[in-house]
């Protein structure tokens, strides 16, 4: 995307602009930014979403104090519609994954990872590739209902065909990314059920798109291939249906 700020809006004092002459997605926008930030806790948003409440970095700071462990403080996001937004429990705990339109990344766990697969059209997969990747670190994923962050759209770009293909590819690149060997059958599985879900939305172009592009969305990223243990794996697919809530046995 082009920026230009020129003379008319002159960047405020400490403000950087990082810039990439090819297209790294969502992303790998944000491995960039993580990389170049200055400090160890980096507030990250989408263009299209903001934090709820002044006191919001001040009560992201008591929650840095209090899980100083954590890769990622998981925000409670809010939409437009409410239907949308995230149903997350109503006590700080260690969840399975994130929405990365606002979190709070730890700089040091960031990098210890992969950090993201720089996808032009990365749902489905970017999220979900971190979390499974601090989980097989050990490095603890933790949900703050308290910090709530404003994500400012209907959704109703998930409905273009482009997104629908998209998304199909990367249900079947996570699996052949991050799955062992084991679980690919049930990656498999999780590919069928999303075209099917797909289908029963109506969104039949962007199914046949998906399906058709998968095989070469795969082979792309083949050398990117690093599977979690299938104990990880199983201990992630828990987490995601049952948050344990705080304190955290065998964390610091």
């Amino acid at each position: 995307m082009h920026f230009d700020h020129g003379a008319e809006f002159p960047l405020p004092k400490g403000v950087r602009v990082l810039k990439s002459t090819n297209n790294l997605g969502p992303g790998g926008g944000r491995n960039l930014m993580v990389q170049a930030a200055r400090y160890e806790w980096v507030a990250s948003f989408d263009d299209d979403s903001f934090p709820e409440g002044l006191d919001f970095f001040a009560r992201v700071e008591q929650h840095i104090q209090r899980f100083p462990f954590a890769g990622v403080l998981a925000c409670t996001i809010q939409h437009r519609d409410p239907r949308h937004d995230s149903q997350g429990p109503t006590m700080d705990c260690e969840v399975a994954d994130f929405v990365g339109c606002g979190c709070i990344y730890r700089k040091a766990a960031f990098l210890s990872t992969g950090g993201y697969v720089p996808l032009p059209v990365a749902y489905g997969m970017e999220e979900v590739d971190l979390a499974l990747q601090l989980r097989h670190l050990g490095i603890p994923i933790i949900y703050c209902p308290a910090l709530a962050v404003i994500h400012d759209t209907t959704l109703s770009h998930h409905e273009s065909a482009h997104i629908t293909a998209g998304a199909i590819q990367n249900q079947a690149l996570i699996a052949w990314l991050r799955y062992p060997a084991a679980s690919l059958p049930y990656g498999f599985i999780q590919w069928l059920n999303k075209i099917r879900d797909s289908l029963r939305r109506g969104r039949f172009a962007g199914t046949l798109r998906g399906i058709l592009g998968t095989p070469t969305h795969l082979w792309q990223f083949r050398a990117l291939r690093s599977p979690v243990g299938s104990k990880v794996l199983a201990d992630w697919r828990v987490l995601r249906d049952q948050p344990r809530p705080l304190p955290i046995k065998g964390i610091p």
